[in-house]
């Protein structure tokens, strides 16, 4: 162009490309690409903040669920949230550590607490079986008392101590009431 400009007659100095259609065209089409480029990632960051909170909303669930008492819904509340935490999509690079180690503890801790629930829910179950047994002998006991009012007596004191004590272990619950 510069060259064509020269041969027409003009001055280097006095040049001054003009686009073709084309060149012009495309630098349109160019911006349009970077302006939806730049407004896709604004938004992606958005959604990547929402995300953080939603999650951080979850991780206090998690927390208030940690530190109550363990009830039959606690499993059920568990597995919602771990399954939205695993719905929702990317957050920001500087909060994902925070979060995922977060999220992890607090599960960690969730499921130490719940097996030690477990392990002292057996052991009560352990100690009132042998509560039982002890029930079981004394009424046993009960067919050398020479007065039968007194026997039944102590028999129906024997079976109401029977029904506070508590369950037992389900593989021994049917022996022991025999």
């Amino acid at each position: 162009a510069l060259d064509r400009f020269i041969a027409e007659g003009g001055s280097s100095d006095d040049f001054e490309y003009q686009a073709g259609f084309e060149d012009q065209e495309l630098e349109k089409a160019y911006a349009q690409f970077r302006e939806n480029r730049s407004r896709e990632q604004r938004q992606d960051e958005e959604q990547k903040v929402k995300n953080a909170k939603r999650k951080q909303e979850l991780l206090d669930e998690l927390r208030e669920l940690v530190e109550s008492p363990e009830t039959k819904s606690s499993g059920d509340k568990i597995r919602q949230i771990q399954n939205e935490w695993k719905a929702i999509g990317p957050v920001p690079a500087a909060d994902s550590k925070q979060l995922w180690n977060s999220y992890h503890a607090l599960l960690d801790i969730f499921y130490n607490n719940r097996s030690i629930f477990y392990e002292l829910k057996e052991l009560d179950r352990r100690r009132n079986l042998q509560h039982k047994i002890q029930l079981c002998e004394r009424a046993e006991s009960l067919v050398d008392q020479p007065s039968i009012n007194t026997a039944l007596q102590e028999l129906r004191k024997l079976h109401e101590e029977w029904k506070n004590v508590g369950p037992v272990p389900n593989d021994q619950r049917d022996v022991i009431w025999e």
